[in-house]
C-alpha cells in the first residue's frame, strides 16, 4: 500500500514499472514469489489455501524454517549459521531483525570466534573499549579504591602507566596478593599503602603503588565531597584515564583516544566539560552513576579494520541490501510485526489527521520487508519458543506459512 501511495502522489501508473531483475542469483525466484503472494492472501480468501496442489519444491530450496527452545539458543543457532556461511571465501551472511537483545547475543557468540560484525544499529559508547576504561576508573575513583573496582581497572588491557605490559602485570599481580586479598584495606588509596607497608611491600612495587596512589588521589578526593563541580570531576578522571593508559612503546597519554571509541568519548567529554560549567554542583559519591548515564545514549559506528562479511541490520536497514545466507530472527508476533503500543498523547484520528502512519499501515510496512526478505535466494526464518521463560507466538507470517506448506 505504502508503495502504491508513493506511485499515486509521483503520477506513476504500476504498469510503467520495470521489473529489476537479479536471475544470475535466483532462477526459480517466480515460484518463491507465487508462494509469498499465497501466504499473503487477504484474510477473506484463504479459504482456497486448502484448494492448493503441493508448491512446487523451486519455491522452498534455499527456505529454512527453525525453532529454537529459548533466545539464547536462537543467538548460538544463528551464530553458527553466519560462521559456517564464512567458510566458504567470498559468502556474506546477514542477520535482519528489530529485536536489539537479540542482536546483541549473536555478537557476544560471534567474538567468541574472534569474528567480527558489522551492526547497523552502532554500539553503545559505554560497551567500547575506550567508555568501559572509562567507567572503570569513574567506579573505582567512587568507591574509593576499593579491592575489587580497583583491580578491574588495573587489569584492563589498556592499563600500563607508561610500563610494559609485562611489568605492570607482575606489580598488579604483586600488590594483589599482599593487599587486596584478605582483610579489606582502609578506603582510598592510602589504606592500600598502609596495607603495603603492613606486608612489607618494598622496592620497585612499593614505588609503583605510590606513583599510582600519587595520579588517583586528585580524583578520589572529588569523590569522596558531597558537592564538587562536574567540569572539575571530569577533567581529573580524563587526566588520570590518560596517565594510566600512557604506553612504554608508543609514548604520551594519547592512547586511549586511538582506541575504539575514543574519538567519540573525547568529543563527547570536551563538549559536557564545555557546558558544565554552567550547571549545578554534583554530589562525588554519585560520580561513577552519573559518568555511565552520560555515555549510556550516544552510539558509535565502528570502522572495521578489516572488512567483515558479517551484518546485522534492522528491518529498514535492509532494504535493498544483499546477503548470501539471510537470516531473519525473532520471528515472533510482538517483533515481526513490532507491538503496537497505545500512543499517551495521540489517538488514532489525531495521528490520522496529521499525516502519521496508522498501526495498520506500520504492520504493512513490516509485511511489505518480510516480503523482500522472504524472496532472498536463501533464506532462514528463526524464532524462539520461549523468551525469558514466557511462551511466545509465532509470527503471523510463519503460522500462514506453515498452512500453505502443510
Amino acid at each position: 500500500y505504502a508503495l502504491k501511495r508513493l506511485l499515486n502522489r509521483l503520477g506513476i501508473d504500476r504498469n510503467e514499472v520495470q521489473v529489476w531483475e537479479n536471475k544470475e542469483k535466483m532462477p526459480d525466484g517466480i515460484h518463491r514469489s507465487e508462494l509469498l503472494s499465497e501466504l499473503m492472501r487477504p484474510e477473506a480468501t484463504i479459504g482456497a489455501w486448502h484448494k492448493l496442489h503441493t508448491p512446487n519444491r523451486a519455491a522452498i530450496q534455499g527456505l529454512r524454517s527453525i525453532t529454537c527452545p529459548d533466545l539464547a539458543n536462537e543467538a548460538t543457532t544463528i551464530a553458527m549459521m553466519m560462521r559456517e556461511t564464512i567458510e566458504t571465501p567470498g559468502l556474506t551472511a546477514a542477520l535482519v531483525t528489530p529485536d536489539r537483545e537479540l542482536a546483541q547475543r549473536v555478537k557476544v557468540e560471534l567474538r567468541r570466534w574472534n569474528l567480527a560484525v558489522d551492526d547497523s544499529a552502532g554500539i553503545a559508547l559505554a560497551d567500547t573499549t575506550a567508555g568501559v576504561f572509562l567507567r572503570l576508573v569513574a567506579s573505582m575513583a567512587s568507591a574509593q579504591a576499593a579491592p575489587i573496582p580497583t583491580l578491574a581497572m588495573l587489569k584492563h588491557r589498556l592499563c600500563s602507566a607508561g610500563m610494559t605490559h609485562e611489568t605492570f602485570r607482575g606489580h598488579v599481580a604483586m600488590i594483589e596478593r599482599a593487599t587486596l586479598r584478605g582483610p579489606r584495606p582502609g578506603p582510598g588509596f592510602q589504606g592500600i599503602l598502609k596495607a603495603a607497608h603492613e606486608a612489607n611491600v618494598t622496592g620497585e612495587a612499593l614505588t609503583w603503588l605510590q606513583s599510582i596512589a600519587s595520579a588517583g588521589n586528585h580524583l578520589l578526593s572529588f569523590t569522596s565531597s558531597a558537592s564538587v563541580p562536574l567540569a572539575d570531576i571530569l577533567v581529573s578522571h580524563i587526566a588520570l584515564a590518560q596517565w594510566l593508559t600512557a604506553d612504554a612503546s608508543r609514548g604520551g597519554e594519547g592512547r586511549l583516544w586511538r582506541e575504539e571509541g575514543g574519538e567519540a568519548a573525547r568529543l563527547l567529554l570536551e563538549e559536557v566539560i564545555s557546558t558544565a560549567r554552567d550547571t549545578s554542583p554534583v554530589c562525588g559519591r554519585e560520580y561513577a552513576a552519573i559518568f555511565d548515564k552520560l555515555l549510556a545514549d550516544t552510539v558509535v559506528h565502528l570502522n572495521h579494520n578489516e572488512p567483515t562479511r558479517l551484518r546485522i541490520w534492522g528491518p529498514l536497514e535492509s532494504r535493498l541490501q544483499h546477503a548470501d545466507l539471510v537470516i531473519i530472527g525473532e520471528l515472533n508476533e510482538g517483533t515481526w510485526p513490532r507491538r503496537s503500543d497505545t500512543d499517551a498523547w495521540l489517538n488514532r484520528p489525531m495521528r490520522e489527521s496529521l499525516g502519521m502512519m496508522t498501526t495498520e499501515q506500520m504492520v504493512g510496512l513490516s509485511a511489505h520487508d518480510f516480503s523482500q526478505l522472504f524472496c532472498a535466494p536463501n533464506v532462514a526464518l528463526i524464532r524462539s519458543a520461549k523468551n525469558a521463560g514466557t511462551e511466545t507466538i509465532p509470527s503471523r507470517w510463519l503460522v500462514r506459512l506453515n498452512a500453505v506448506l502443510h
